[in-house]
């Protein structure tokens, strides 16, 4: 994918509850980064009052890579420890906005230590874009933007790692299948900031396990798989969910930590 680098206004303030809030409004910025099919689109050039915002079209391929796919990402430095945190954005799908399948819309996080990358987390939310979409369609004045509640969409998310000095956040759709001339979808303000530990959560306050290293199995990495001792042979899967998350193993140098129990 091509990729260009955008501008737009910011704010970090890591002492207060938000770390970044991004509106697309200004120039030059080093904030975020568009790629393949995602543009700056902005509203106010339709006499619109939405302004500016990110397009990601899912009808023209507008790079000419061959792919209908785009991606607008932006990075968060001076992350500090292990926390909640939530990644939210306001989205408005066109009528015609199409991807292929569910997991091809999606929001994404990438964590970052030292420029090495650790992890990352995804929700996707094609599913949630298209109850929108029918709720969105009854309302607007001749389909002028401003005039359309722009839904908002979350992803609280906990950093496992205390070394975890940058994120990478994302909204990325691939396979689109659009049509014109209402095949896209906006993003605007994207926002994280620091929240309190969701209800049912628990603080583990020492991650350390006792394991033997005969019974981890390498995946890649600093990653292992503890291995099942009714089922010692299994071989590592190559798919991770809550069934099998708490036996993802990390290792910091000789210590043996269990992030996802």
């Amino acid at each position: 994918m091509a990729l260009f680098l955008c501008s737009a206004s910011f704010v970090i303030a890591l002492q207060n509850s938000v770390l970044l809030e991004e509106r697309f409004e200004k120039s030059p910025s080093s904030v975020y980064q568009l790629e393949g099919d995602a543009t700056i689109y902005d509203f106010t050039a339709d006499g619109d009052t939405a302004g500016k915002c990110v397009r990601l079209d899912a009808v023209n391929d507008s790079n000419r890579d061959g792919a209908h796919a785009g991606e607008v990402k932006l990075t968060v430095h001076g992350i500090q420890g292990a926390q909640w945190l939530r990644f939210s954005f306001y989205g408005l799908p066109g009528k015609d906005f199409r991807v292929r399948e569910e997991g091809d819309l999606s929001m994404r996080v990438k964590f970052y230590a030292k420029g090495a990358v650790l992890d990352g987390v995804v929700k996707d939310i094609y599913g949630s874009v298209q109850r929108d979409r029918q709720d969105i369609e009854v309302n607007g004045d001749g389909f002028h933007f401003g005039s359309v509640a722009w839904p908002l969409y979350a992803f609280d998310f906990h950093i496992p790692f205390p070394e975890v000095d940058t994120l990478e956040l994302s909204i990325r759709f691939q396979n689109g299948e659009g049509k014109a001339p209402y095949g896209s979808f906006f993003v605007q303000d994207v926002k994280l900031e620091k929240i309190a530990l969701p209800s049912g959560q628990q603080v583990k306050k020492n991650r350390e396990v006792a394991i033997d290293k005969k019974d981890i199995l390498p995946i890649w990495g600093k990653w292992f798989y503890l291995r099942d001792k009714v089922k010692p042979n299994d071989a590592t899967p190559t798919h991770f969910d809550s069934s099998n998350l708490d036996r993802l193993v990390y290792r910091t140098g000789e210590i043996l930590e269990t992030p996802f129990a």
